[in-house]
C-alpha cells in the first residue's frame, strides 16, 4: 500500500497493537504520538470508527496479544483516558 492509499483506511486502533509496538498510550505523550501519526497518515476527516482493547503482552514487546479492557497491561485507568483526538469523539468505538 502506498502512502496516499492510507487515506482510505477509516479506522483508528488503540490498544495492544500500538502499545506493544512501542507507543506507551498509558502516558499523554505516547497517546499524542499515536493521534498525530493517525492524523498525518489518514486525516481525521476520513476516520469512521475506533477500535480499542487492552494488552496481554507487556509494553514494547512486539507481541500483539489482545486482552479484556482493564485487565491487561494498559489497565482500566489508562483505558478511561485513552481516546482519540477531540475531533473524533463522536465516532463509533468498539473493542
Amino acid at each position: 500500500m502506498h502512502a496516499q492509499d492510507y487515506r482510505s483506511v477509516r479506522l483508528f486502533r488503540y490498544g495492544a497493537c500500538v502499545f506493544t509496538a512501542g507507543y506507551d498510550i498509558r502516558e499523554e505523550d505516547g497517546l499524542g504520538s499515536v493521534d498525530s501519526e493517525n492524523a498525518a497518515n489518514r486525516g481525521l476527516k476520513n476516520v469512521r470508527a475506533i477500535h480499542f482493547n487492552d494488552s496481554r503482552a507487556v509494553y514494547n514487546s512486539r507481541v500483539d496479544r489482545h486482552w479484556h479492557i482493564g485487565e491487561g497491561h494498559i489497565g482500566m485507568e489508562s483505558a478511561k483516558t485513552c481516546g482519540p483526538a477531540p475531533e473524533t469523539k463522536t465516532l463509533c468505538v468498539y473493542s
